[in-house]
């Protein structure tokens, strides 16, 4: 009886559902990812988490009133933070996609160095970082329906 909510309006104990939407998609989205668990004691979360490079697509979480938009709700992937070691230290590395080549690099304290996107997908992700998709309607406006390939 203690794990139901309290309804507002009858004042009863009864079962819910909470709900998360959102109303607003963001130009750059960054994903922390909990790494860290506190139940009696601390530890670090190992779990590997599966992650899209391309077409994250956000449309499912929208808001309703946002259902029938025509905002751009893909996002592609351009960076990626690991975090090795515990909790009472460690280290971290960032990965980061060119824009201009689409080539992935790793960020290792003073060594950066090129890596496949197979190898960005296989890290522990600490945090991830996406960029959303142009939409294809503004960007006709703005290029008087004029559409190069100039995407990242």
């Amino acid at each position: 009886d203690h794990n139901l909510y309290r309804c507002e309006k009858c004042n009863q104990r009864v079962d819910a559902n909470t709900v998360l939407s959102i109303t607003t998609l963001p130009e750059v989205m960054w994903i922390t990812i909990k790494r860290f668990s506190y139940h009696h004691y601390g530890s670090k979360v190992g779990r590997h988490v599966i992650f899209p490079l391309k077409d994250l697509d956000m449309k499912p979480y929208l808001h309703e009133s946002l259902q029938g938009s025509s905002l751009e709700t893909k996002y592609d992937l351009f960076g990626v933070v690991r975090h090795s070691g515990g909790l009472s230290g460690g280290h971290y590395v960032a990965y980061a996609r060119s824009h201009v080549t689409g080539h992935w690099y790793s960020f290792d304290d003073r060594h950066a160095t090129q890596v496949t996107s197979e190898h960005v997908q296989n890290q522990q992700a600490y945090i991830l970082m996406y960029v959303r998709k142009p939409n294809v309607e503004r960007r006709k406006e703005a290029t008087g329906g004029v559409m190069g390939d100039d995407s990242p």
